[in-house]
């Protein structure tokens, strides 16, 4: 009686989930595509890494002698999420902000290799073909999982590269309940109601939910995710890496957070509704020399909520770590 109860408490919620989506389907009339900007869609270069090309942009300052700044972006996202504190951070540091394996415009191979440990493969990958020695890794959401995951494998004996910091915003690396956005890309039905809506809708959607300050989904906003979201292969890529989250379990690099032995930043929305607050105080006692600062009245993006107040934190914490 128990798992016949359980069969359907599940097959409610599933069908309630469905006829939130047929809605947001018949919703999504509401919203048409901008138009691409061609100009911000020929920044990238490309590093080739063979199986994979990674598009990344770039500002490097010439014998500056200092970490090189890596940023990864979150999940669905791309560089472009930075876009807001990039020129603050170029400023004084040399900066390189990556599209993830199969996102942005980076290379997107139809296969299943698309979980954390993969993309950070690709990124290790990509700093070492652009010469990268010293680096501060910096990672939101999924890519601060990825961040972890790459800080780890560079503090190794034996690495060519030196990890000189971390910053951590708002990231996914604690087991939890699936943001509404993955969740949708790894039911079948919901996938496919979800692919019936135009791109410019489901970014606008997803941002509206993940950000607290509302004013910053703005219409230029919502393109910069929209834009690649129907580039060929964008689905596989994205639906991979939402099936793939946990095909290793996260607990082995749960247990080494105590590892990381490097000056570390943990900035956190405290609004943030997609991974909980909770987990902020969590992640700064595990990892020894790290600090926190919850940012007020932010979701889950603060460096394109907060731009000002994210890159205030960032820039006193580099001086203070230097």
């Amino acid at each position: 009686m128990l798992a016949l109860s359980r069969a359907i408490e599940q097959l409610v919620a599933r069908c309630a989930f469905v006829t939130a989506l047929g809605l947001m389907l018949l919703c999504s009339c509401a919203y048409s595509r901008l138009p691409i900007t061609e100009e911000l869609m020929t920044t990238r270069n490309i590093v080739d890494l063979g199986d994979v090309a990674i598009s990344y942009t770039a500002s490097i300052r010439p014998n500056d002698g200092r970490a090189t700044i890596v940023l990864l972006h979150g999940f669905g996202a791309s560089a472009d999420s930075w876009h807001d504190i990039l020129p603050g951070l170029a400023r004084s540091r040399s900066i390189v902000a990556l599209d993830l394996r199969g996102a942005g415009l980076s290379s997107k191979p139809h296969d299943r290799l698309y979980s954390p440990i993969e993309h950070a493969d690709a990124v290790l990958r990509a700093i070492r073909a652009l010469g990268l020695t010293d680096v501060v890794l910096v990672g939101h959401s999924l890519g601060g999982g990825v961040a972890i995951i790459s800080a780890l494998e560079l503090l190794k004996p034996g690495s060519r590269e030196k990890l000189s910091g971390l910053i951590l915003v708002d990231p996914a690396i604690y087991r939890q309940r699936l943001p509404f956005f993955v969740e949708y890309l790894r039911d079948p039905v919901a996938r496919f109601l979800v692919y019936r809506t135009s791109a410019t809708f489901r970014a606008r959607y997803v941002l509206d939910r993940a950000f607290f300050v509302k004013d910053q989904v703005t219409p230029e906003r919502v393109e910069r995710y929209a834009r690649y979201f129907d580039l060929p292969g964008h689905k596989n890529a994205l639906v991979q890496t939402a099936l793939q989250l946990f095909r290793h379990d996260p607990q082995r690099w749960i247990n080494q957070l105590g590892k990381i032995a490097v000056p570390t930043l943990i900035l956190w929305g405290d609004k943030d509704p997609v991974i909980p607050v909770s987990f902020a105080q969590r992640l700064q006692q595990a990892i020894p020399q790290s600090r926190l600062e919850l940012i007020p009245n932010t979701g889950h993006v603060p460096h394109e909520e907060r731009p000002a107040e994210t890159l205030t934190a960032i820039v006193r914490f580099l001086g203070a770590s230097r």
